[in-house]
């Protein structure tokens, strides 16, 4: 092989050539030789978790030897760290609502084996989906970190609560008297069905006209907030009303005057006065109810005084006269209420007197009253059902009263009716809307059946008797003039 040689530095390129390719041929034996465990001894790089994978990088898959086998599971290591486990019992913490049978056994599948991670949040999911379709919809289980002891895995349920209420839109009405309606109470978990229930409840207030909500989550895992727009009616009003429903005898034609106001506070306090006038009758009425709680039991009180005289002849020369004044209190509470049904009971405690005359001298028409004078102190006890849908109004009510020897109540020792008796009364009321007809005339009319039952074990004072009879009946009968014993 023969050589150019153009530089004189050509020579010294030509050894230092041989002489690198000497070293490499003499050290290839020693790189070959070095030990495996070397390259066993190296740590390997931790794999990201399962949640949060790295995409950053397009992973290269090695061909690895088959792994040795897992050693076993330490009891303090804990859950996180672990692709599977063995699930014993499952044990839940913070539920209140179901019981830890109840939730035991919708879980049962994943008990007693050894279950996978993803098979553990199927486990989780469930007791969230529970809670969920049974209204709870911001309650559910969580899996907290923990060592694995026996096979012995805890759920921790959150059950979600209702932490705030908004209230926008409200004039006249108290914010805390709206808010009270929809809070739940301390501790209470929150369900949907019941928030429902209770905007239902809101919307058919007297007080309100319009209801508009919307549910969100709040600052903290399982903490909702309401926001509620009200659209109010006009809380006051005032009637003039002019009619000849009355009986003849103190004057068919009458003209009245009533004032009322729904919520006088602000906090659904409701004021009622009322002032009649005929030829020969008087009278007045005023009432006032204060709801005292959330579930809107009410305390009320009302009085009412009216002064008759007769002026129909031969009769209006008799002087014919009576004074008749009523005070009560009543305590009255909702115990079941929904949208369209409503069940109250109430108990009133009830002071009557009557007061007849004959020529301007107190005299008796009835057995048991002394010189016109009659009294008695009743103790109601009542219950009332109403049922109604878009065609038809169901109202029902029961009363038990009890006369007692109170407040100056009138007492005959001759046994002849007074202030101790015991009596039932039943009424009941249905109107039915003829929507089924397709007449105009009759599509809008509606039917009403209404019906009084009372029952006494003894003969009663003219006080505590009720009366048949009024604007609406047959011909010839008047208004209040039937006393039946």
């Amino acid at each position: 092989m023969r050589y150019v040689m153009n530089s004189p530095y050509q020579p010294f390129w030509v050894i230092t050539y041989f002489a690198v390719l000497f070293g490499l041929l003499w050290s290839l034996p020693t790189i070959a030789i070095q030990p495996e465990s070397n390259l066993n001894s190296q740590e390997r790089r931790e794999l990201p978790d399962f949640s949060a994978p790295d995409t950053a990088v397009t992973p290269i898959t090695p061909v690895l030897p088959p792994l040795p086998a897992l050693p076993p599971l330490s009891d303090d290591e804990p859950l996180s760290a672990v692709p599977s486990v063995f699930v014993k019992q499952f044990v839940f913490v913070g539920n209140t609502v179901f019981s830890q049978t109840d939730l035991t056994e919708i879980v049962q599948t994943y008990q007693n084996r050894k279950i996978s991670a993803e098979e553990l949040q199927e486990a989780k999911n469930r007791i969230t989906r529970h809670y969920i379709d049974n209204g709870y919809i911001n309650s559910g289980a969580i899996i907290p970190d923990q060592p694995v002891k026996g096979g012995i895995i805890t759920l921790q349920v959150i059950e979600g609560q209702l932490s705030q209420v908004n209230i926008t839109g409200n004039n006249y009405t108290n914010e805390a008297y709206l808010r009270s309606r929809l809070e739940n109470n301390v501790g209470e978990v929150l369900n949907i069905n019941e928030l429902q229930r209770k905007l239902q409840l809101l919307q058919q207030n007297q007080l309100i006209k319009r209801v508009n909500a919307e549910l969100g989550p709040g600052v903290h895992l399982g903490e909702g907030v309401l926001n509620v727009k009200v659209e109010e009616n006009r809380p006051y009003s005032l009637g003039l009303t002019f009619n000849n429903h009355r009986s003849p005898s103190i004057g068919s034609y009458r003209g009245e005057i009533d004032v009322q106001h729904l919520n006088i506070t602000g906090h659904g306090d409701q004021f009622y006065a009322r002032y009649g006038l005929t030829e020969g009758l008087d009278d007045w009425a005023i009432n006032y109810k204060l709801p005292i709680n959330r579930a809107d039991t009410t305390l009320s009180f009302s009085a009412e005084q009216s002064d008759s005289s007769v002026i129909e002849d031969p009769f209006a020369q008799l002087l014919v006269k009576s004074e008749a004044d009523t005070y009560s209190v009543t305590l009255s509470h909702p115990f079941y209420r929904v949208a369209n049904q409503e069940f109250t009971l109430g108990l009133r405690l009830e002071k009557r007197s009557s007061q007849t005359y004959l020529l301007d001298q107190g005299f008796s028409f009835s057995p048991g009253v002394r010189d016109g004078e009659s009294k008695i102190t009743v103790i109601r006890f009542s219950q009332d059902w109403l049922d109604r849908s878009r065609v038809h109004v169901i109202a029902a009510r029961s009363s038990f009263n009890v006369g007692i020897d109170a407040l100056d109540a009138t007492i005959n020792e001759d046994g002849s009716p007074d202030g101790k008796f015991f009596t039932w009364l039943g009424q009941f009321q249905y109107v039915r809307r003829l929507d089924f007809f397709e007449t105009p005339l009759l599509k809008d009319s509606q039917v009403l059946l209404r019906t009084d039952l009372q029952y006494a074990h003894n003969e009663l004072l003219p006080l505590e008797k009720f009366s048949v009879g009024g604007g609406i009946n047959r011909s010839g009968l008047s208004r209040k003039s039937i006393n039946p014993r």
